[in-house]
């Protein structure tokens, strides 16, 4: 600003203003405009709310932000954090137009650190999936595993099963489970109800016995202690899907 009687003016100074009545404002619009919020600290106003602020660590919306172009942090060590403090605080990102597609990427890690995450549709892995949680669940109908070994009791570290037993346990509701485990004090598998588990013969050679009906013979060469007998000697053990017929029988 300048005129013929005075030097430019190098400053203008005006009063703070308030959300209500900024000081900078418009004659048909006195509600809207920019005032001085407190020290260092500027306020962008429409109707009489504070839409942004600008302050000495940045600045901040109070309303919808709508970005066509990148947002982009240029600088070494640089981030963008957005934070949603309020109660019930909700972040969307939706991707609605014809083929949209919401991109995450990053050159080391991408995290997601929350109480619980959820995939509320399909979704595909296309690296190794590592779970390092003490649970792992699948509430699914069908579970399909595509390698031909599976490992249980991964990671251990010494000689044995350090936990005692390793196998599998099957669910049946109101009955005893039934399991098939390798025992680490007999060494050998066993199978049948939890807490009654025999072991298993593993030879595949059948035999003839007295009265043993509707069951599968396998002969073991190992000698054990059989629950049916207190001697040591060659056994062979049947197995069917019915309990009460389980048993020993010695040649």
């Amino acid at each position: 600003m300048v005129n013929d009687s005075h030097p430019p003016i190098k400053g203008v100074r005006v009063l703070s203003g308030t959300s209500n009545a900024p000081t900078l404002a418009f004659l048909n619009d006195t509600d809207t405009g920019i005032n001085n919020v407190s020290p260092n600290n500027i306020g962008i106003v429409t109707g009489g709310v504070k839409r942004v602020t600008v302050d000495s660590e940045g600045f901040s919306v109070n309303g919808t932000l709508t970005v066509d172009k990148d947002i982009v942090a240029s600088s070494n060590n640089s981030s963008v954090n957005g934070t949603f403090s309020g109660n019930a605080s909700v972040v969307d990102l939706l991707a609605s137009g014809s083929g949209g597609r919401v991109a995450v990427g990053a050159t080391a890690e991408v995290s997601l650190n929350a109480p619980m995450t959820t995939v509320s549709s399909n979704m595909t892995v296309q690296g190794n999936l590592t779970v390092n949680g003490s649970h792992f669940t699948v509430n699914a109908q069908t579970v399909t595993v595509q390698d031909n070994i599976m490992v249980l009791n991964a990671g251990q570290v010494g000689n044995g099963v350090s936990a005692g037993t390793a196998g599998i346990s099957v669910d049946r509701g109101d009955d005893p489970d039934y399991q098939i485990l390798f025992d680490e004090t007999t060494d050998k598998f066993e199978m049948g109800p939890i807490g009654s588990l025999v072991p298993i013969a593993t030879e595949n050679f059948a035999s003839e016995a007295s009265n043993i009906t509707n069951g599968v013979l396998v002969r073991r060469r190992s000698f054990f202690r059989t629950t049916a007998h207190s001697y040591r000697q060659s056994v062979i053990v049947f197995y069917t899907r019915r309990t009460d017929i389980l048993g020993a029988y010695s040649p």
